[in-house]
């Protein structure tokens, strides 16, 4: 396989989790209409919220679940044709709890190669001893069980179980999340050795864009089950596109400088996680700062924008005329309500002057609602 073709290639895949209500359809949509590529020797940062299906996509990716609809292919053949023990792994995010307790770290490395038939028994030992060295480890832990650990060192070793069947790729699941800054930077440097020695794809799932922007080569970027954004990843981190991306860059530091830079999300604009999504139109337009008519009836499709970059927005989509278009329409508008607000202040001065203590008969008492005091414990609109 040379390195433009794709190792795995997941189209149209959508997934529905079964809820309590039986009624048909219903359920919790984590995926809709996701497509990404992933090509040999490559790592490709998944990016999201909590919630966004990152997870999801990446257990699809290894075979753990089957998608509700759309299709995945591995190596050119469907995946369920193309599966073989051994050949796709997973790092989980929990790196303690993905480890049998009862088991010693020798049996934990060495049940991958028994479940995929290779090597004798003698032969896996020694691949174990040989691995755990190069994660860091020495010889002696193989006999030791998860609680004599740390969380760091589970990680290595959960990782030397990822790769000692030096498979196709493997998905790594937040593997840095739990850990402490100077821990990541020791496991992002291992990975990154595993790569140049093994020659292994990774998907590298997280929501720390510090993290994924050190390993990643491409990224794809998810909100609530869609794909709003792709690309090489110095490109997507350099300038993002998409008012969501946009709007991760500025809630984390580290990104380069993209907190010092102008954003078309303006200062005003914070993220809001919290709100429902809507029935129509584009997912994120309700949150959007750049929202156009078009916006809230039609949702986008994945359009490129060059550079091998794709976005799913109306207006990014165009391009930086399109976004600078859209902020001065929102200018205007923003300006027109301000200007109808104070006209309509300015009324409520004049008929209250007319109602003042000089006109007879009028003003001995305000109008009630103007007296009223705002209820405590009110939720703020």
């Amino acid at each position: 396989m040379t390195q433009g073709e794709s190792l795995l290639e997941v189209t149209d895949v959508s997934h529905r989790y079964a809820t309590a209500n039986k009624r048909p359809g219903a359920g919790h949509w984590a995926l809709t209409d996701v497509s990404l590529k992933l090509r040999p020797e490559e790592t490709l940062g998944v990016i999201g919220e909590t919630g966004s299906g990152k997870s999801t996509i990446g257990m699809i990716a290894v075979g753990q679940i089957a998608p509700t609809q759309g299709e995945v292919v591995l190596n050119g053949k469907p995946f369920a044709e193309a599966w073989e023990p051994g050949r796709v792994q997973m790092v989980f995010q929990d790196p303690v709890s993905s480890l049998d307790p009862r088991m010693s770290v020798q049996d934990i490395l060495t049940e991958p190669l028994r479940a995929a038939g290779i090597g004798t028994p003698a032969e896996q030992r020694e691949r174990a001893r040989a691995l755990i060295e190069r994660v860091g480890l020495n010889p002696e832990h193989l006999g030791r069980r998860r609680a004599e650990f740390s969380g760091g060192q589970c990680q290595r070793i959960a990782i030397a179980r990822a790769i000692i069947t030096q498979p196709d790729f493997v998905v790594l699941d937040e593997p840095t999340s739990s850990l402490d800054v100077i821990v990541q930077a020791k496991i992002l440097n291992l990975l990154q050795d595993i790569k140049d020695e093994f020659k292994t794809a990774f998907i590298f799932i997280s929501h720390n864009l510090a993290v994924v922007e050190a390993v990643a080569d491409r990224v794809v970027v998810l909100y609530r089950g869609h794909v709003v954004e792709e690309g090489p990843a110095d490109e997507v981190f350099a300038s993002p596109s998409h008012p969501y991306t946009q709007n991760l860059a500025r809630a984390i530091l580290g990104i380069r400088d993209v907190l010092e830079r102008d954003s078309i999300l303006g200062e005003a604009a914070a993220p809001k996680l919290d709100a429902a999504p809507p029935s129509r139109g584009c997912i994120y337009a309700p949150l959007c700062p750049l929202r156009e008519a078009v916006c809230e009836q039609t949702a986008p499709s994945l359009a490129p924008i060059g550079r091998g970059r794709s976005v799913s927005c109306h207006v990014a989509a165009r391009g930086e005329a399109g976004v600078a278009e859209a902020r001065a329409n929102g200018t205007q508008a923003a300006a027109g309500g301000a200007s109808g607000a104070k006209t309509g202040a300015s009324g409520a001065g004049a008929g209250a002057s007319e109602t003042g203590p000089d006109a007879s008969g009028a003003g001995a008492e305000a109008p009630e609602e103007e007296v009223q005091a705002p209820r405590s414990g009110g939720r703020r609109s």
